[in-house]
Formats: structure tokens, C-alpha cells, sequence
């Protein structure tokens, strides 16, 4: 009797220490959860807001900082805003994760709050997101698409034909390239400041003069210091682009 007492002691012992284990990992895992969820949306609104507090020295206005939110293929410079992608974060993982249930209220909800949010060409159901799920780059991308041509359509033509130029195939390259002096594939800052604020449709010029041109105020774009016909920097800026290419071929080991 003993034995058997103390085997069932160590039994009462080993499944209380279970259930134990179990409340702990349960009660670990939820403050990890909250923890992350907590410093990664912290991250993310950090970045955003050095990102405006670094910008904001060039009075960056609403219309600029749109499109600093939007991806580079659509000629911003990826800084997401998190509400914005909200509805379509959420609705990828609750199908994703196998709770995409068409009975959901909260699915719903954010169903409808995402079809605020696009052109009514790009509304998505519900039967249709849980019959074939699907992923949040497609839904977020729907949602760019929508901001972009909103900010398309309240540009001026100057804006309008600079967003254009941007948000074409290929056009934001140069914001991908990994910098290398060595190879000659880098900006200095002020170089790389000047790009961003034109690239955003920053004033660049701040209410100054071509000193050239007497009497003539440069454009807010500052178009004008780029194709002013005198002093000579439109020749001396194509002979740097010539010798540019030209040393590119040699390393190529073509003839020019």
C-alpha cells in the first residue's frame, strides 16, 4: 500500500507540475505577444516619425509626406502608414491563420473598413476572401493604387506629370542601389537631400534668384538650375555624364 500511495503521490505531483507548465508557457507566450506587438508597432511609429522629424526641416507638406508613404514602384519611399494597412494586415492573417470564418463579425467590419479604402472596381467580399484566400500584398497594393491616383488627381499639372516621372518602371532604382564609392555608386548628403526633396516635390529653392538670370525667381521644383543656359552647367553636367559612361564602358572592357 505504501508503494502504491507513493506512486500515486508522485503521480499527483507530476501532473500538478504539468498543468503548471502548461499555465506558465500559456501566460509567457501571451506577454511575449504583447511585448512584440507592443515595441514592433513602437518601431514602426518611430520610423515614421524620425523619418517626418528629419523631413520636416524642409516643410514637407501633407501632399509630400502621402507620398512618402507610398511604395517606391508608386514613387514614394516605403514609410507605410500602419492605420492605412490596418484592414489589410488584419484580413490576410485571419484567413492565413485558418479564422476566416464568413460568420465572423469582425472579418466583416474589417471587410467593409478596407472598401473605404480602394476604387469600387478593387472592393473585395467576404465569400471571396474566404473561399481563396489571399495575401496582404495584394491587398495592400490595391490600396496604394487608390492613394496613388488620389494624389494624382489633387496634384497640379507640374506635380502631377513629377508623380508620373517617379512612379514609372525602373524610376526608382537609384533608391535600391547598395552605395559603393569604389564603384562610384553613392551620393553625398547633400547630393542625396537635394534628390529626396525633389523626388517628394520639396521646395527646393526657398524663394532664391538664378544668379544668372537677373530678376528671375527659381521655380519651386527648381526645373530652371537645371536647364538655365548660362554660366555652362548644362554643358559641364553633360561632359560629367559622358565621362560617366564612357569609364563605365572601360570597366566593361567595351571600346568608346
Amino acid at each position: 500500500m505504501k508503494h502504491v500511495a507513493a506512486v500515486v503521490a508522485v503521480a499527483a505531483v507530476v501532473a500538478v507540475a504539468a498543468v503548471v507548465a502548461v499555465i506558465v508557457t500559456k501566460v509567457v507566450n501571451v506577454m511575449l505577444q504583447a511585448i512584440t506587438q507592443m515595441y514592433g508597432n513602437l518601431s514602426i511609429t518611430l520610423v515614421q516619425a524620425n523619418a517626418r522629424a528629419l523631413l520636416a526641416r524642409y516643410e514637407v507638406t501633407d501632399h509630400a509626406w502621402q507620398q512618402a508613404q507610398l511604395n517606391l514602384s508608386h514613387g514614394g519611399l516605403g514609410l507605410h502608414s500602419v492605420s492605412h494597412h490596418s484592414s489589410a494586415a488584419y484580413i490576410a492573417s485571419l484567413c492565413a491563420s485558418g479564422f476566416g470564418d464568413a460568420q465572423n463579425p469582425h472579418l466583416s467590419h474589417m471587410v467593409d473598413l478596407f472598401n473605404k479604402l480602394v476604387s469600387p472596381s478593387k472592393v473585395i467580399s467576404v465569400d471571396a476572401i474566404t473561399t481563396s484566400p489571399v495575401h496582404q500584398r495584394v491587398l495592400s497594393k490595391k490600396l496604394e493604387d487608390h492613394q496613388f491616383s488620389l494624389l494624382v488627381e489633387a496634384s497640379s499639372p507640374a506635380d502631377k506629370a513629377r508623380l508620373l516621372t517617379v512612379s514609372a518602371p525602373h524610376a526608382a532604382s537609384w533608391l535600391l542601389v547598395t552605395p559603393s564609392p569604389g564603384l562610384d555608386l553613392h551620393l553625398d548628403p547633400n547630393e542625396l537631400q537635394i534628390s529626396i526633396q525633389w523626388w517628394l516635390g520639396i521646395d527646393t529653392a526657398r524663394g532664391s534668384s538664378c544668379s544668372l538670370c537677373p530678376g528671375l525667381a527659381l521655380d519651386r521644383l527648381g526645373n530652371h538650375a537645371t536647364t538655365c543656359k548660362w554660366g555652362g552647367d548644362v554643358v559641364t553636367r553633360h561632359n560629367h555624364l559622358l565621362n560617366v559612361i564612357v569609364e563605365f564602358c572601360h570597366r566593361a572592357h567595351l571600346g568608346v
